[in-house]
């Protein structure tokens, strides 16, 4: 079985993906919410993940884009097949 913060994060950042790049505040905020929520080491959903995939992905969320979950969506979705 999947765990739950694994298939939520996936929806989220499905979600993620659709914001208009132009709305900086909104991409910003999105991106800052599902950090906290699924990437922070204190976050009770914190999401099993390579320390170079958060590494990157906390450099690439200073200045988000639709695709700044991409990565982490992959090793998500691999450690989900294996399960």
């Amino acid at each position: 079985t999947y765990s739950q913060e694994n298939l939520d994060f996936w929806y989220e950042a499905e979600s993620f993906k659709t914001i208009n790049p132009s709305m900086t505040s909104v991409i910003k905020q999105a991106a800052s919410y599902i950090i906290k929520k699924y990437i922070d080491e204190s976050s009770s959903y914190e999401l099993n993940i390579t320390s170079e995939v958060k590494k990157e992905l906390l450099k690439n969320a200073e200045n988000p884009t639709p695709s700044l979950f991409l990565r982490t969506q992959a090793e998500i979705f691999n450690l989900m097949l294996q399960h």
